[in-house]
C-alpha cells in the first residue's frame, strides 16, 4: 500500500465517524491544490454531495521519528503534543484555519484518551489555528489483562471543527 492509499484509508475512517456523529454525506478524494496556493499541502479532501463545506485533511504520525526521517514505531505519550506544535511551525507562513489535522494514532484508545485529558491538549489547543485536530487509530489487538481484545477505528477530539458545517448559498 503506497502513501496515498494509506491516507485516503485513514481519511474513509474519519470521515465515516463525522458523517455519522453529524448525519453528514463526506467522501474522500484527492486533492488539486495550485503551488500558488496559501494553503499547506493537503493529504485528503472531504467532498460532500450536500454542498457543505469542503474539508481539508492533513495527516501527520504519533511515532517518533528515526535519524529525521523514519518512523521507528515506538510510541511516546508526549508525541501527540509535539505534532501539533511541528505541524503549527511547520505552516507558520500559510494559512491553516481551514485545515483539519490528523493524527494517525498507534495508541490504544484508553491509552490516547488519558494522555490528551492528562495533558489538558482539549484545552490547550482549541485556540490554534487549525480548523480541527483530531487523533484517529485504526484496528488492532490489544492485551490487557493477559487477554486479546480487537480495538476498531476510533477517533478522539483534540480541537472540534463542528458541530454545524455551513451549507453552500446556491
Amino acid at each position: 500500500m503506497d502513501q496515498k492509499e494509506f491516507e485516503l484509508m485513514y481519511a474513509e475512517a474519519f470521515l465515516e465517524w463525522i458523517n455519522k456523529i453529524y448525519d453528514y454525506d463526506y467522501r474522500a478524494k484527492l486533492p488539486r491544490i495550485s503551488e500558488n496556493s496559501n494553503m499547506p499541502d493537503i493529504d485528503v479532501e472531504g467532498i460532500s454531495a450536500k454542498g457543505l463545506d469542503k474539508l481539508y485533511l492533513q495527516f501527520s504520525q504519533d511515532r517518533r521519528p528515526k535519524n529525521g526521517k523514519a518512523y521507528d514505531g515506538s510510541f511516546n505519550p508526549n508525541q501527540i503534543g509535539k505534532v501539533i506544535e511541528d505541524k503549527t511551525f511547520k505552516y507558520k507562513e500559510k494559512d491553516i484555519s481551514k485545515i483539519i489535522l490528523i493524527i494517525q494514532g498507534s495508541a490504544t484508545e484508553d491509552i490516547a484518551e488519558r494522555i490528551i485529558k492528562s495533558q489538558s491538549l482539549s484545552l490547550k489547543y482549541q485556540t490554534s489555528e487549525f480548523r480541527g485536530i483530531y487523533y484517529l487509530s485504526p484496528p488492532k489487538s490489544v492485551m490487557i489483562g493477559g487477554v486479546y481484545y480487537n480495538e476498531d477505528w476510533f477517533v478522539i477530539p483534540v480541537k472540534v471543527v463542528g458541530p454545524v458545517l455551513s451549507v453552500f448559498s446556491s
